[in-house]
């Protein structure tokens, strides 16, 4: 039996043997483990992520951006905020970095400010992945986009903070990641002195 990479499942009596990697690819790998516990067997199957960035575009006159993202997954459009993956980036680059870089890939945006509204494990009863936030104060678009090849972005349009709130209250930000985004930079302006 492999003792397990996690102290506190360790001290809760967890045990696991590892079976493997079922699939991976640069974004993800998806890990299979034999667990005991308490004379009880079982497996379990999660997703391994390298983590992401979320990034709340906010311009200069206190206007949010949200594009309308096609996303294979649901076959539906969706407004979001830019997000990335930090797989491969994270060797010469911060996360601020990462952050700076969706925003400029996706909207062609540069920011005077990048300013953290926290982490959060995304699904984590199916994954390890974290998640890290930003507001990007003071937003100017500089360039074309430069998106990758299977990203399909539609309109940018930019939203005051009510309309956002009220597109959040209609459920029409269908993304929980962007809409998790989103309520945190509305709470970060709403708090704000």
């Amino acid at each position: 039996m492999t003792d397990i990479t996690k102290p506190l499942g360790r001290s809760l009596g967890w045990r696991a043997r590892d079976l493997g990697t079922v699939y991976e690819c640069p974004w993800f790998r998806v890990r299979h483990f034999e667990l005991h516990k308490g004379g009880q067997e079982g497996t379990y199957t999660y997703v391994e992520h390298h983590g992401s960035v979320i990034v709340v575009p906010e311009t200069i006159d206190k206007m949010l951006l949200l594009m309308k993202a096609y996303r294979f997954t649901t076959d539906e459009w969706s407004w979001e905020v830019p997000a990335g993956t930090l797989a491969d980036r994270m060797m010469h680059h911060t996360v601020e970095d990462v952050a700076r870089q969706e925003l400029l890939e996706e909207l062609g945006g540069t920011c005077r400010q990048l300013e953290p509204l926290g982490s959060f494990d995304m699904i984590n009863g199916s994954a390890a992945h974290r998640v890290h936030i930003f507001l990007a104060a003071g937003v100017t678009i500089e360039t074309a986009p430069q998106r990758q090849h299977f990203e399909e972005i539609g309109d940018t349009q930019s939203f005051s903070y009510d309309a956002v709130r009220a597109l959040i209250a209609r459920n029409e930000i269908k993304d929980g990641d962007s809409t998790l985004a989103l309520l945190l930079a509305l709470q970060a302006r709403t708090s704000a002195p």
